[in-house]
């Protein structure tokens, strides 16, 4: 899609082939979403950032592996810390 089609109909840039995807853009601009129009959208999409029945935010399961994996990283290099300072 050429993002010229976001211009004003009669702006120069339009009929600038050059300088966009090599074709003119002759299709109207889309038409501005209203903040309704946007909830309507949004309807039927699930938060899967609520709270689970303790009041904690439930995480989603690449999160859990990433903190994991900091995790045992810090615990390896706290452990190699200490055995370098022992030595």
């Amino acid at each position: 899609m050429g993002h010229c089609r976001f211009l004003e109909a009669e702006n120069t840039w339009k009929v600038n082939k050059t300088s966009f995807n090599k074709s003119v853009e002759r299709r109207s601009p889309h038409i501005p979403l209203t903040g309704h129009d946007i909830l309507d959208e949004l309807s039927g999409v699930e938060n899967v950032f609520e709270k689970d029945a303790k009041g904690k935010r439930r995480r989603g399961e690449r999160y859990l592996v990433h903190q994991r994996k900091k995790k045992e990283h810090l615990l390896c290099t706290s452990l190699l810390e200490a055995s370098s300072n022992s030595s």
